[in-house]
């Protein structure tokens, strides 16, 4: 989910967003005590212990995690049955059940955009805002896109003399989330 888009500075041809979002993975390397559709709350410090999958943000400019004291974070492990375990799957994928980890964050990004000013006053502006698994191979981490639970951005944003409206593709086999930012003066 965006939030908001804090700030566009079409000078520096930057735009800094708002934005929250759950990581969700499997990880069968994590021995829990815990029973099937069992969950537990853990303390965000725990997170540095656990592998956890790298972001890679086309055109970052800066990004950080938001907070007051500490980061705003949440560290959910829980085990669900596993879909393959009772059908033809490989031994390895033959396991009863998953270890599955929720970690959700609040962040900001600032992307860096082209803007063209061909029709300045009256420009339209289209920036993309692509966030994928770090990893330079294909197939290692792949993530999906899904709605958030409030909507895909808060509607109808104004920023400066900007209109502001966010829209995401879903299409079949992409990975990440693609998005483009469209700003209108």
């Amino acid at each position: 989910e965006v939030n908001n888009v804090l700030e566009v500075n079409d000078k520096k041809m930057r735009i800094t967003l708002d934005f929250y979002q759950d990581l969700i993975w499997t990880d069968n390397r994590l021995i829990t005590n815990l029973s099937k559709n069992g969950f537990s709350f853990l303390n965000n410090d725990l997170i540095s212990q656990i592998w956890m999958p790298d972001l890679w943000i086309k055109n970052l400019f800066d990004f950080k995690l938001l907070g007051v004291l500490k980061p705003t974070t949440g560290l959910i492990i829980t085990v669900e049955e596993n879909s393959c375990a009772h059908s033809n799957c490989s031994k390895q994928d033959r396991s009863r059940y998953n270890t599955v980890v929720t970690y959700n964050m609040e962040a900001q990004a600032t992307i860096h955009c082209n803007f063209h000013f061909i029709n300045y006053p009256l420009d339209t502006q289209h920036c993309e805002f692509l966030m994928d698994g770090s990893y330079p191979y294909p197939n290692i981490v792949d993530l999906s896109f899904e709605l958030g639970l409030f909507g895909v951005t808060n509607q109808n944003m104004n920023i400066d003399d900007f209109t502001v409206d966010i829209r995401f593709e879903d299409k079949v086999n992409q990975t990440g989330i693609h998005s483009t930012i469209k700003l209108q003066r």
